[in-house]
């Protein structure tokens, strides 16, 4: 992940929501890394798919601007190299073959910043291959959330969610403006189980939703949240596991011309 208001608990997150790497692993063979290709993983996290990139013998380096991932990417892959850096600021040493992206971009809430960033960082034809969350994505929870917030009296608007969803006519739109062409693309539903049993959907939202939850008095956290379990029961909760109502936009984008 790349920027959020608040630190990631970087342990819990690799324990808890590692479905995030394991389902990135596709995304990793729609990069097809090559042996001495120069790549960056935007948005690096905990550093397990960094680590698989790097299985290819390409050169990987991991960027992320929390500083807890990138002190468990470093101590779990010694041998990888990681730095600590803003999507949407981001510069390189040198022109990268591609640049790689998991589950990070939808955190990056100024995206013509980020697609800049990563136009200059590439070289020509150099390929930006990438999975985030699509129009759509957790739209339920989301609707309960905001709901249950409502109820207790707080007020919630399009601009206090952390995470920016687009379709992919909005973010073909955005990689056009700075000379990519899409490749490959696809948006698809992936209802995704969380561990934890009956407490997966709690556990999703002190991680995923932590910047929302702040703004809730402490003494009605748990109020809301419980609201929120009742709102989706029906919807997300099936033979004892809840299950978070993604919505994925995965892609290829090719950089045509130097920037």
């Amino acid at each position: 992940m790349t920027e959020r208001t608040n630190p990631w608990a970087a342990e819990k997150y690799q324990d808890e929501f590692n479905f995030v790497s394991d389902y990135g692993r596709d995304v990793v063979r729609l990069l097809n890394p090559q042996r001495d290709e120069k790549i960056l993983d935007l948005g690096c996290g905990t550093g397990q798919l960094t680590a698989e990139i790097a299985k290819s013998g390409a050169f990987v380096t991991g960027i992320d601007i929390d500083s807890n991932m990138l002190r468990t990417a470093r101590r779990n892959y010694p041998q990888l190299h990681f730095l600590r850096a803003n999507g949407h600021n981001f510069q390189v040493q040198y022109k990268m073959d591609a640049i790689f992206s998991n589950a990070a971009l939808q955190w990056m809430t100024r995206p013509s910043e980020v697609i800049k960033c990563v136009a200059l960082a590439l070289k020509s034809d150099g390929r930006f291959v990438a999975e985030m969350g699509g129009h759509g994505n957790i739209q339920i929870i989301k609707d309960a959330l905001k709901k249950a917030m409502q109820e207790e009296g707080i007020t919630i608007n399009n601009r206090s969610w952390p995470w920016f969803f687009p379709t992919p006519e909005i973010y073909g739109d955005l990689l056009k403006k700075h000379s990519f062409i899409y490749n490959e693309v696809s948006c698809f539903e992936r209802p995704t189980r969380l561990e934890s049993g009956t407490e997966g959907l709690r556990r999703w939202l002190e991680m995923f939703a932590v910047s929302i939850l702040a703004k809730v008095p402490v003494d009605r956290v748990e109020t809301v949240i419980k609201k929120v379990e009742t709102q989706t029961r029906d919807e997300l909760f099936h033979n004892g596991y809840w299950y978070a109502d993604y919505v994925r936009l995965r892609f290829i984008a090719i950089r045509t011309t130097s920037p």
